[in-house]
């Protein structure tokens, strides 16, 4: 179903040209010409931040040629390790996009810069209002991260698998009943597993968990009343009895508590799986065999399935935050404001494989093809953030994704899991 009216397209030149005439600039730094340095930290491989970002960043130096911008490199892992450390010591980077559940943690335990009333009009306008939430936010709505880029779950599924199975991939599954059938063909018809599942117990699990409690309920998985607890309800308990249902009906792969999602995309490449969960950055993968935008790709994307028709689904949105112990804190602010003008934000999208937040580019012509219209669609829809922003960073790492896991692996159902969990964290 499409969200837009199709009188919104226009090309990317004229969105840039338009960017461009009526870009907001934020208030120049009072002391113009001081020599300034802002530590910057992209966290991702250090390969792909360089060939993505330096263009970006020497652009932003001869533009104001007073500022110098240090790129530090630093990967997933250790920016999850070191990150903590370095907030409780005052020693974060100037600017940086930490991994999505780290911004959160952070940010609701003051270490990044209040940005109220320090953004633009034009960037807060061209972003939708539901991705200014968490993570950028916290749940009492201080505003502490600028989105930089967003990944909405959605079905991936592999053509030929589904051919071979007398699938029509040009209908695929709308609802979660369709779904299920197409698994089971899958698994009758051909040598491939219905579903690639990620049962692995690390964060992405709660992602996976999170876009059924969406699809199915249109509702979040976390946040009681208080806003600190995963919810014991009726929904949550349903959407993860539904998923051990799909692994206890061998509708999955065997062993689903030894993939991940990086796993699990492998699987669909390889043509082991017919479908499987995931966003925009299974993309890097699949592109190392085929061209995902052909017409002819092996390789598609469509909407998460509904009840009755494709439903909501869970958000990951990555964020630029500042430090609060920054001494350029206008400096910083520009910079932000250059990272997320529409032709870096392009540059950031299509060098990662994520999907651009401002609506000005989800409804170009870019985004409206194979594999980009259904990610596109999906994050300018009904979505649910993905993860909580919580004090306890291992209650994201570890203790909900080894509760989800239990329920797949058959150990538990839903409910009981679900009062284990409350009763083992003293939630109410």
């Amino acid at each position: 179903m499409m969200i837009r009216d199709k009188t919104s397209r226009t090309n990317l030149f004229g969105i840039f040209v338009c960017s461009a005439l009526t870009w907001a600039i934020p208030t120049v730094p009072a002391n113009s010409q001081e020599k300034v340095t802002l530590t910057f930290v992209r966290a991702g491989d250090s390969a792909t931040v360089a060939r993505v970002f330096e263009p970006i960043l020497k652009a932003f130096e001869k533009e104001n040629p007073n500022v110098t911008i240090k790129n530090i490199p630093m990967g997933f892992d250790e920016a999850n390790r070191r990150f903590p450390l370095m907030a409780a010591t005052g020693q974060l980077p100037d600017v940086m996009l930490p991994p999505d559940s780290l911004s959160a943690t952070l940010g609701v335990n003051g270490a990044f810069l209040n940005l109220e009333k320090k953004i633009s009009d034009d960037l807060e306008k061209d972003i939708p209002k539901g991705m200014w939430g968490f993570p950028c936010a916290s749940g009492k709505g201080q505003r502490f991260g600028v989105p930089a880029n967003a990944g909405a779950l959605v079905l991936w599924y592999n053509v030929n698998v589904f051919k071979a199975a007398g699938l029509d991939p040009d209908k695929p599954p709308r609802t979660w009943d369709e779904f299920v059938a197409a698994a089971k063909q899958i698994e009758d018809k051909t040598d491939a597993d219905g579903l690639g599942l990620n049962g692995f117990a690390r964060n992405d699990i709660m992602d996976m968990f999170g876009a059924m409690v969406a699809s199915r309920h249109n509702g979040e998985w976390y946040w009681n009343d208080e806003k600190d607890a995963v919810k014991v309800n009726a929904a949550n308990a349903e959407a993860l009895d539904f998923l051990r249902t799909l692994v206890a009906n061998e509708l999955t792969q065997a062993s689903v508590d030894s993939y991940n999602r990086a796993d699990t995309r492998s699987l669909l490449r390889d043509g082991k799986v017919g479908m499987t969960f995931d966003g925009p950055w299974v993309i890097g993968a699949l592109r190392k065999v085929a061209d995902v935008t052909a017409p002819d790709s092996p390789y598609r994307s469509t909407r998460l399935p509904g009840m009755t028709e494709p439903g909501a689904t869970s958000l990951n949105i990555s964020c630029y935050n500042i430090s609060a112990k920054t001494k350029h804190p206008e400096w910083a602010v520009k910079f932000v404001e250059f990272l997320s003008r529409p032709e870096h934000m392009l540059t950031h999208a299509q060098g990662y494989g994520v999907v651009p937040v401002r609506t000005s580019m989800l409804t170009s012509k870019t985004f409206d093809g194979q594999p980009w219209h259904a990610l596109a669609e999906a994050a300018a829809g009904t979505t649910i953030p993905a993860k909580p922003g919580v004090s306890n960073l291992s209650l994201v790492e570890t203790v909900v994704p080894n509760t989800i896991q239990s329920v797949l692996l058959g150990k538990a159902k839903g409910k009981e899991a679900l009062e284990a969990l409350a009763r083992e964290q003293g939630w109410k």
